[in-house]
């Protein structure tokens, strides 16, 4: 089985324009927009050169897909759009799932740990109303036990302490990781 996992902008605010292709359950491509485009994040944009980039790193074409997978299940008129874009795009019509935000996180972490049994927790600024969820995986099923909706989100936190420090927030959060792994090594 073939399946397309995709990420993009679809609305204000979304960035990391991303693709994956799954065959038969193994990571086979993968690949960011703004690898292609040139521009940090790829704001605004879908992944269009990175699906390209996957179907042609293992010589598929898009009528090979047996599923594309978007995390957006609660964006507005979000099938029609990505109807359209794939009509337009590529001249074919995937079989196409929407699915949760955290739960699309939940699941690439679970489904590739190996782990029989784990603890999930997502956070985030925000993805599909949520901040952060809670999920217990066991047998290669992913159950919600709790979620938590803005403003109580560690991801909110994060852009703001991110904000305080003089970079841009929802931008620069992986220049604070690398200060807090620096500084830390200056300590011992």
């Amino acid at each position: 089985m073939n399946i397309l996992g995709l990420s993009g902008a679809i609305r204000q605010g979304n960035h990391d324009g991303a693709a994956v292709l799954v065959q038969d359950g193994k990571i086979v491509a993968a690949a960011e927009e703004e690898r292609f485009v040139g521009v940090k994040h790829a704001p605004g944009l879908l992944p269009e050169m990175s699906i390209r980039f996957c179907l042609e790193k293992v010589a598929l074409a898009i009528k090979d897909i047996d599923l594309v997978v978007f995390p957006g299940k609660t964006y507005e008129n979000i099938n029609t759009i990505l109807n359209n874009y794939f009509k337009f795009k590529f001249g074919y019509l995937p079989h196409i799932v929407t699915i949760d935000h955290h739960f699309a996180h939940a699941a690439s972490s679970y489904f590739m740990s190996g782990f029989d049994q784990s603890l999930i927790i997502t956070a985030d600024l925000s993805g599909d109303s949520r901040s952060t969820v809670l999920f217990y995986g066991e047998n290669n099923k992913i159950q919600e036990i709790r979620s938590f909706s803005k403003p109580n989100s560690l991801g909110i936190f994060y852009a703001l302490i991110t904000q305080y420090l003089g970079f841009q927030y929802n931008n620069d959060e992986c220049k604070v990781m690398a200060l807090a792994a620096g500084w830390g090594e200056t300590l011992y």
